[in-house]
């Protein structure tokens, strides 16, 4: 990991990313919510999950910005924020109140009065529609026939809805795998440069050792040699003076 490596940017692009899809996500599940019945469609119920537990995971990221940001705040004489400015701070203040806007938008969206009401009345409409056929089933023995042709049109007509479910499921789960992937590559990449600078760090270390070795082998001979000269002349003077 550089010196420069800030795992800010990398949960922005993440979130980004996650608020993106399930923007896509919501269009596809407002769809069906006026075209199908919303109480006995599987596909609108998977939707619903979906998005439910997408806006859960972004939240947490969010929590996890604001309390960096909290932190950064709090500790500016910090010597690892140095490079962090102000403006990046307030830059990052802003992504989060923009993100954090998008997610209650789409929480609002899918709880509003209009979509509850359809949410119940296709619930009324299904009651009533398997009430009725219970009614006709029991009165009129001799609509049998018909009423197979309808469910086998119905079974039709679901199975090819469950197909499309499916390929919904399997293109959304590529979606997951690609972008897990992706941050898997920026993770690996920072952990490559983490063994690089390592190795770079180890070379530097043996080099000032052998450095600093050779300059006290250095002053060892040195000490030795004045040693050496002091004791000359020390003898020179003895001899000289008696």
């Amino acid at each position: 990991m550089s010196q420069n490596f800030d795992p800010f940017h990398l949960m922005e692009n993440s979130i980004k990313e996650s608020i993106t899809n399930i923007n896509k996500i919501y269009n596809k599940w407002y769809s069906l919510l006026n075209e199908t019945n919303t109480f006995s469609n599987k596909e609108f119920k998977f939707y619903t999950k979906e998005i439910n537990r997408m806006i859960n995971d972004i939240e947490i990221d969010l929590n996890d910005i604001s309390n960096s940001i909290k932190i950064i705040e709090n500790n500016k004489n910090n010597e690892k924020f140095k490079n962090i400015t102000k403006q990046e701070i307030q830059r990052r203040n802003e992504f989060l109140k923009e993100s954090t806007n998008e997610i209650n938008n789409i929480k609002i969206k899918l709880s509003n009065e209009e979509v509850i009401k359809k949410i119940n009345n296709d619930k009324l409409k299904t009651q009533q529609f398997n009430n009725n056929n219970n009614n006709n089933n029991n009165n009129n023995n001799n609509n049998n026939n018909n009423n197979n042709n309808n469910n086998n049109f119905i079974n039709h007509q679901n199975e090819i809805k469950d197909t499309e479910f499916l390929n919904d499921q399997i293109e959304y789960k590529k979606l997951l795998m690609e972008k897990q992937d992706k941050e898997l590559g920026y993770l690996l990449g920072d952990v490559k440069t983490m063994h690089e600078m390592s190795l770079e760090i180890q070379k530097e270390l043996k080099i000032q050792n052998k450095i600093l070795g050779n300059l006290n082998d250095r002053a060892d001979e040195s000490l030795y040699s004045i040693n050496s000269v002091m004791r000359k002349l020390d003898r020179f003077k003895d001899s000289w003076f008696k």
